[in-house]
């Protein structure tokens, strides 16, 4: 499996994010609490569909807002798929 674009919205300390992602490495490069474990989390999440961080699904919504939503183009098995999951 391949991750080709990454969106959040309301998850963990982000509004808004939106990332593509190269066939090869891609490092996240940030100062502490800047984002980058959320990222990875959020990965987690649509990979395991739950936190590898915490066990109520409401602790990743941000603070203020009523959901969360991961967006994500993948490659599997050489066909493009938009896996979406909404935590509410």
């Amino acid at each position: 499996m391949q991750i080709k674009k990454l969106e959040l919205t309301n998850f963990r300390n982000y509004e808004k994010l939106e990332a593509e992602f190269s066939n090869h490495t891609n490092i996240f490069i940030g100062k502490n609490a800047q984002g980058k474990t959320s990222i990875l989390e959020s990965l987690h999440i649509l990979g395991l569909t739950k936190s590898h961080k915490v066990n109520k699904d409401r602790d990743v919504i941000k603070i203020g807002t009523e959901y969360a939503k991961i967006n994500s183009l993948i490659n599997l098995k050489g066909k493009d798929i938009e896996l979406d999951i909404i935590i509410s």
